[in-house]
């Protein structure tokens, strides 16, 4: 289960990168330091929380992923659901960024979706 919380975490983390890459193609108001800002929290809660993972603190580790997901998935969900702008997968347009931008905002979710689970599992396992 470790190995594939990790799998999920270390490619939410990539298309994190590659995520915040395309909205910066779409928006012009994201600015390079916005984006890194952003991918630096998103790159260190990821890191510490499987390293964590595979250390004797799990649990630890997995309550750090799992806040990492959530943070995530609340933030995009209302980013690119709910609120109306050039984040908004609705308000995107149909270019090749914007096709880009859209997949990648479904795979955000379904992998921080995935996340959640998979570290709450852990979370809530007996130690053995």
């Amino acid at each position: 289960m470790k190995t594939f919380v990790s799998i999920i975490a270390l490619a939410n983390l990539a298309v994190t990168v590659l995520h915040l890459f395309l909205a910066g193609k779409l928006n012009p108001a994201l600015t390079v330091a916005g984006s890194m800002r952003i991918g630096a929290y998103a790159g260190a809660l990821t890191l510490a929380g499987v390293g964590l993972l595979w250390t004797r603190l799990k649990r630890i580790g997995s309550f750090v992923l799992m806040i990492g997901f959530a943070i995530g998935l609340v933030i995009g969900s209302l980013e690119h659901f709910f609120v109306a702008g050039p984040n908004n997968v609705f308000d995107a347009g149909y270019s090749s960024w914007a096709i880009l931008f859209d997949a990648s905002v479904a795979l955000l979710v379904a992998l921080e979706i995935a996340g959640l689970w998979y570290a709450g599992r852990i979370l809530v396992a007996r130690p053995q």
